[in-house]
């Protein structure tokens, strides 16, 4: 069993240090002629920097690549809330989408059907009489807005003066009591 002292250790980390620092030489010679064509003098220590450093700035590079370009979104759980919201505003204007299409859908197949002669639904049978079409026609006139009744009649007066004719005045034109609020 190997005993831990502070004499051993000093001992152990001095042999690992001279072996580590040991020189070698990597020589590349060729086989026709049997010359050197390339001889590096190496350590133990320049081999591990070398890999250790061709390592880290392998995962540098790589990280950058996913952290800087679009390959990002191909990394499961790496998306953020912005791409997740677009995803949702997308989602939502193409179902607004598929509903407006479906009512067009329906209104072109119900134009079809009409113009083919095939209606559905309940059909207004029943006449008006002249009455009726009159009370309908003053109802609609009380329902007007003042205002533009007002630009309506004014427009009729200066089309009127343009034309040296008299303005036309409707018949049954009624006047607004205005409240006041205490």
């Amino acid at each position: 069993m190997l005993k831990i002292s502070s004499g051993n250790i000093y001992g152990i980390l001095r042999r690992f240090f001279k072996k580590i620092n040991a020189p070698y030489r990597l020589s590349v010679t060729n086989e026709e002629t049997m010359a050197e064509a390339l001889s590096i003098h190496l350590t133990k220590k320049s081999v591990y920097i070398l890999l250790s450093t061709l390592i880290v700035l392998m995962f540098l590079l790589l990280s950058s690549l996913f952290l800087f370009t679009p390959l990002r979104f191909y990394i499961p759980g790496a998306n953020d809330n912005v791409s997740r919201t677009k995803l949702m505003q997308l989602q939502h204007v193409s179902d607004s989408l598929v509903k407006i299409n479906i009512a067009r859908e329906q209104y072109i197949n119900n134009l079809i059907s009409i113009s083919n002669g095939h209606i559905s639904g309940k059909q207004d049978s029943s006449m008006l009489s002249e009455k009726q079409i009159e009370l309908a026609a003053q109802q609609n006139l009380n329902k007007i807005d003042h205002a533009s009744k007002y630009d309506y009649l004014k427009s009729l007066n200066q089309d009127s003066v343009n034309t040296d004719s008299a303005p036309v005045k409707e018949p049954n034109q009624k006047k607004k009591k205005v409240k006041k609020k205490n």
